[in-house]
């Protein structure tokens, strides 16, 4: 897809023939759309961090022994700010 642009001089006196025309390919698009896709995927990233954090909140001592880990470490994890990994 490209885009036609038509814009007249400094004089007002130009007829439409005479009008420059600039065709550009639009790469803006390709750079937004990676820029959103990455905003998601961080979105995406903390979304389950904090999933994750909560789960181990609600799990009893049995299950944190089984994966390793103490209540106290859970506390220190579920403390961290939201963007730190």
């Amino acid at each position: 897809m490209s885009i036609v642009l038509s814009f007249r001089g400094p004089s007002s006196s130009a007829s439409p023939a005479a009008a420059t025309q600039v065709t550009a390919k639009r790469p803006g698009i390709r750079i937004g759309q990676k820029a959103v896709s990455a905003l998601w995927a961080w979105k995406t990233r903390l979304r389950n961090r904090a999933e994750l954090r909560a789960l181990m909140e609600r799990a009893d001592d049995r299950m944190l022994a089984d994966v390793g880990l103490t209540r106290s470490q859970v506390a220190d994890e579920a403390g961290r700010p939201f963007w730190q990994g």
